[in-house]
């Protein structure tokens, strides 16, 4: 089963992208919206990539078909605490069989300011 789109505010915590699959173990692969568009691969072999610790989280219950990746906090820029904006394409790649579902996580501000809608009338 593919993962499903989410749309979360910005700060949510705890955002779970979910991949259903027989597989050994799935790995995960992000593209930013907001950054340069570079490919990161999350894992390997299942395992979390160390540089990215402190965004995500990888769990796998053995004998169960659910492979979720949690996103720690929702962000659209990087900080001191997030190496990557968060909001993005999440794609879940098969070991053995190498099938992919993709699922986009927007990221929205909660608060906008100075916000002006000009409507106009048309005859």
């Amino acid at each position: 089963m593919f993962p499903l789109n989410r749309l979360v505010y910005e700060g949510a915590t705890n955002t779970k992208i979910t991949c259903e699959s027989n597989e050994t173990f799935m790995d995960w692969l992000m593209i930013p919206f907001t950054e340069s568009s570079s490919l990161n691969y999350l894992t390997t072999n299942g395992v979390l990539n160390p540089s990215f610790n402190e965004s995500f989280v990888v769990h796998h219950s053995e004998g169960t078909e659910a492979y979720t990746l949690v996103i720690v906090n929702a962000t659209l820029s990087t900080s001191d605490y997030a190496t990557i904006s968060t909001a993005g394409i999440y794609d879940c790649v098969g070991y053995d069989t190498r099938q992919e579902g993709a699922a986009q996580l927007l990221v929205i501000r909660k608060h906008c300011r100075n916000v002006h809608i000009a409507i106009t009338k048309t005859s």
